[in-house]
């Protein structure tokens, strides 16, 4: 019988960007450098994102140099254990430009811009993203994507073993995005 594909995403506060970047240029394989992203993040008028706590759907239209996508996120906190799981739908787009106009003449509102400087390796079935987030610091994100493992406790213990391998200094785990944070930090929220 075949295992059910589990993903797990953790995110922390990095402490030594630069020491992990280049361990991780060493050991795992380069996904991207440096790829500065724009999102910004929109809500609809008929139900404000903002007012379920912890937020938990997001709309965002993303900006990089390589392509143009919108993506929606659904997250669900199961029984508030900290334990995350996420649907997502995302979609390339053609005319960015055009989106923008669309979703303003549809009443969504804009939210918030996050900018951010990214840098993502592959190293033992993780995708490891290092991000710099304008006016807040620098984070990681691991996102292990396997059916190695039969439930979300033994793939997060993988992640952090890796981050003990590789001695990659983090805070602790955030549980929520970068829109969130940075509305937070700028007392938008």
């Amino acid at each position: 019988m075949e295992r059910k594909r589990i993903e797990i995403e953790a995110k922390f506060p990095l402490h030594n960007k630069k020491e992990t970047i280049s361990k991780l240029k060493e050991l795992g394989k380069t996904i991207e450098e440096n790829n500065y992203q724009k999102d910004i993040y929109y809500t609809p008028a008929h139900e404000n994102f903002l007012e379920k706590k912890p937020i938990s759907e997001w709309l965002r239209i993303r900006d990089t140099k390589e392509e143009k996508t919108i993506n929606y996120k659904n997250w669900s906190n199961n029984n508030g254990n900290n334990k995350i799981s996420c649907k997502e739908i995302e979609i390339g787009i053609d005319d960015y430009n055009g989106m923008i106009e669309m979703l303003n003449a549809l009443d969504f509102k804009q939210i918030i811009v996050v900018e951010k400087t990214r840098n993502s390796f592959e190293y033992n079935n993780i995708v490891i993203s290092i991000d710099s987030i304008e006016d807040l610091g620098d984070f990681i994100e691991l996102e292990f994507k396997t059916n190695l493992y039969d439930n979300e406790d033994d793939s997060m213990k993988y992640i952090m073993d890796t981050v003990e391998e590789l001695n990659i200094k983090v805070g602790e785990q955030i549980f929520a995005g970068y829109p969130q944070l940075v509305m937070e930090k700028n007392n938008c929220v």
